[in-house]
């Protein structure tokens, strides 16, 4: 069974600027899951990242016969209007947006998210995890945030070791939000080289 095909969207963020954002719907079917949306972010703009990138790309695609998908481009990126942040903030507020735009789409309206950043996007989605709070978990552990809900957060290729560049000296910031998602949240980190 082939995939929806994507719709092109531009999602409001902070400070003025638009996100250019794909979203695809999964086809009805015994497995379709339409209550569970899947953000994936993608590596660093500046460094030619997009919602183009290849790991994006199959991501968006494996995921999308189960759950609705979102892939989008930080701020600076492809059609996003603005500059990407040298310190992180803006990208943050960015997956925030774009969380809040699907849930407040009235065709769209999923239950719950799952957090996807590869590289670079890994930061971001970290961050907006641990600011997830109150758990209300059945099956899987789910947490509140400004009425979404999140089930995880997978990160590929997480930058650790190049994260004071990438946030220019502002890495502790994020490492701190880290560590402060609670430690029911699950988490998948996938590392390689």
């Amino acid at each position: 069974m082939t995939p929806n095909p994507e719709q092109l969207v531009f999602i409001p963020s902070s400070d003025g600027v638009s996100l250019e954002a794909r979203i695809r719907i999964p086809v009805a079917s015994s497995i379709a899951r339409k209550d569970i949306c899947l953000i994936i972010s993608h590596p660093y703009g500046r460094l030619g990242g997009n919602l183009q990138n290849n790991v994006v790309d199959a991501i968006s695609l494996g995921f999308a016969k189960e759950f609705m998908t979102v892939r989008f481009n930080f701020r600076g990126v492809g059609q996003s209007t603005g500059r990407g942040s040298f310190t992180g903030s803006g990208e943050v507020d960015d997956v925030l947006s774009v969380a809040k735009y699907v849930k407040e789409r009235v065709d769209l309206r999923p239950k719950y998210f799952l957090l996807c950043g590869y590289s670079y996007g890994s930061i971001p989605v970290c961050t907006v995890s641990s600011e997830l709070d109150g758990c209300i978990g059945e099956i899987s552990v789910c947490f509140h945030i400004h009425l979404m809900k999140a089930s995880g957060v997978i990160s590929i290729s997480f930058p650790a070791s190049v994260m004071w560049l990438l946030t220019m000296g502002n890495s502790s910031k994020y490492i701190h939000a880290l560590r402060s998602c609670p430690l029911t949240t699950p988490k998948l980190f996938i590392t390689g080289a």
